[in-house]
């Protein structure tokens, strides 16, 4: 299928997850002291963001066709 573009940001708005959650476009490095530094808050936050406002699309369109 084709790629969607979010409006307000780069990412897919299908992003494929591998098992840490992370884009697989950054292979994750043997774990150290340095990747409990990694901000992965600011990382799920801004994927549950994207994820949210496809899924408000999603249920706008489905309330529609339903209702």
């Amino acid at each position: 299928g084709t790629v969607r573009i979010c409006n307000n940001c780069s990412a897919p708005a299908t992003i494929p997850q591998d098992p840490d959650g992370l884009p697989p476009t950054h292979p994750l490095p043997p774990t150290t002291a340095a990747d409990h530094l990694i901000p992965r808050t600011a990382i799920i936050q801004r994927h549950q963001h994207t994820i949210t406002g496809d899924w408000e699309l999603f249920g706008a369109a489905l309330y529609a066709l339903t209702f």
